[in-house]
């Protein structure tokens, strides 16, 4: 009977991947399915995601069977939600471990073999399946042409680890869709390191681990089989996050003050707020600026520094909509005399002239506590500059 049953498994198992398969080589729709459920996640880990800095996720951010998530916030989730082990997550990450499976298991022509050359060194490819039976590594820009078909499909079979040097890219050119991540799969048999600042386009599923590194981009996704997803102020854009574009990695002048209600956004409890940040003078420079924060009910005082600022939502013009800031700070209540170490995070959205809607939500980390979940300013406003 333990037999029977697992060759049943077995074929059910090789029918799926042959089904997936199928969708590979079809229509434009059944390349938008390539993920299945996983195709609205942008980050999913299967032990853990841990995060440092204001990284920006576009889209849903997950992990199972693991429910270790930390980093979030500073972190920012936009277009999407935090699946920490529960069954949406756990079906994200069983499709994706399919995919890993019908895209190892594509046949990879001779001529496309590889093997032992930098990617960044080929110039321009056509769609196809690219093969490596051991590492790859990209330095420089990977030119990949999509030729204004939109069933193109670039899909690389790595059997070691993918590497990604700093300020490397790629960069699909002739595309038809709009997002041009839902062209190109990563299969990699081991791990994958995204160096400084470098710009990677498709999904990324890989086996054991992903490491994305400070600044790096994907815009697609990235997906751990069996490991963790680490990340360190990155812009993580999934191609079924909505239809807005994605914002650029860069901060705004942003200010505001006024009033909301706490700790429910109908209750009578009232707490103050200002705020003026300056984004860094340079790419890699921090931002500047001061957040204060008061809460009358609780009586939670915090005064901090603005370290990140960055653009989270555009509109479809690209103006920005969302933007998230973040510091350390120090945080103390009417009986107090001193002050303890904190750090806070900030979203605020600004809906226009005269800002009677414009938004904020505030997380404080430290000694004392607080969520405060999105919610109207009143007798106040956010401007963007």
């Amino acid at each position: 009977m333990i037999q029977a049953n697992s060759v049943l498994r077995r074929s059910a198992q090789l029918l799926a991947v042959a089904a997936f398969a199928a969708l590979l080589c079809t229509s434009s729709p059944a390349v938008a399915q390539v993920l299945g459920s996983a195709e609205t996640f942008a980050v999913l880990g299967a032990s853990t995601v841990t995060n440092a800095g204001m990284t920006i996720v576009n889209g849903d951010l997950g992990v199972s069977p693991g429910t270790s998530i930390t980093g979030f916030p500073p972190g920012v989730v936009a277009g999407g939600s935090i699946h920490d082990g529960d069954q949406i997550a756990l079906q994200a990450h069983a499709d994706a471990a399919l995919a890993y499976a019908a895209l190892k298991g594509m046949a990879c022509p001779p001529a496309n073999d590889l093997t032992g050359v930098d990617l960044g060194g080929v110039g321009t490819l056509s769609p196809g399946v690219y093969c490596f039976s051991s590492s790859a590594q990209l330095t420089g820009t990977l030119t990949l042409d999509a030729g204004n078909d939109p069933n193109a499909l670039f899909v690389f079979q790595i059997a070691s680890t993918l590497t990604t040097a700093g300020n490397s890219a790629v960069v699909v050119i002739n595309g038809n869709s709009t997002c041009n991540g839902s062209y190109v799969f990563w299969q990699v048999g081991s791990s994958a390191t995204l160096g400084t600042g470098s710009t990677l386009v498709g999904s990324v599923l890989a086996l054991s681990s992903v490491t994305m590194t400070t600044q790096a981009t994907v815009d697609g996704s990235v997906v751990a089989l069996v490991g963790g997803v680490t990340m360190s102020t990155n812009d993580v854009s999934a191609c079924d996050s909505g239809g807005a574009p994605p914002p650029p990695p860069t901060g705004i002048p942003v200010t505001g003050g006024g009033q909301i209600s706490v700790p429910d956004p109908n209750s009578t409890g009232r707490a103050n707020f200002a705020f003026n940040v300056r984004p860094g003078a340079t790419a890699n420079a921090p931002a500047k600026g001061r957040f204060n924060f008061v809460n009358h009910v609780t009586g939670l005082h915090v005064t901090g520094r603005v370290t990140d600022v960055v653009v989270v939502e555009v509109d479809i013009n690209g103006q920005p909509v969302r933007v998230a800031f973040a510091g350390t700070c120090t945080e103390s209540v009417c009986t107090d005399t001193g002050g303890t170490p904190c750090t806070f995070a900030v979203m605020v959205e600004d809906h226009g002239e005269p800002g009677k809607n414009d938004e904020i939500g505030i997380t404080i980390t430290g000694g004392i506590s607080e969520i405060i979940t999105q919610r109207v300013i009143s007798r106040g406003n956010v401007a963007f500059h």
